[in-house]
């Protein structure tokens, strides 16, 4: 019961985890993915359509199980081409 009390199992745990700084800019975030809970596509694309202003690149989001590091989905907005 203590367990819908705990903000780590009801926040989506969401990490940049890569930047092509170099190349074409693309920024890469995982959401970990726990219980089998993935996030709605909906409010995705545009969270990420979103980033992708504030970034001025593309952007992409892998949905990784966190228990087996295994990419369920991946997510990407369109470029800005900045």
């Amino acid at each position: 019961m203590s367990k819908q009390y705990d903000l780590s199992r009801r926040e989506p745990d969401i990490q940049v985890v890569d930047v092509d700084l170099t190349g074409d800019r693309c920024l890469v975030l995982a959401h970990y993915v726990h219980e089998g809970v993935l996030l709605e596509e909906k409010t995705c694309r545009s969270v990420l359509r979103y980033a992708a202003q504030l970034w001025g690149y593309t952007v992409k989001l892998l949905e990784i199980e966190a228990a087996t590091d295994k990419t369920l989905k991946t997510y990407e907005s369109a470029s800005e081409g900045k």
